[in-house]
């Protein structure tokens, strides 16, 4: 639950773009709206895409990380 919980709080993109649109002063600006903004209103893809990989290379650590120290489970 853990590792599931992790992965979808790097996914919080609909709330800010709907709500603030990266807020005041990029008060509630994340990465994953960094990379949407980069992508689709500055064009800049391939920034977009190397960002969307870090993003991937975060959230595989962080989950191997917990994986490692929670164990593997019950299953």
């Amino acid at each position: 639950m853990l590792v599931i919980e992790t992965i979808s709080s790097f996914q919080v993109f609909d709330t800010i773009y709907v709500m603030t649109g990266g807020g005041p002063a990029k008060a509630s600006y994340t990465l994953i709206y960094g990379i949407y903004e980069r992508g689709f209103r500055f064009f800049e893809f391939g920034y977009a895409a190397t960002w969307g990989m870090v993003l991937f290379a975060i959230v595989l650590a962080i989950s191997l990380i917990q994986r490692r120290f929670l164990g593997r489970g019950n299953t």
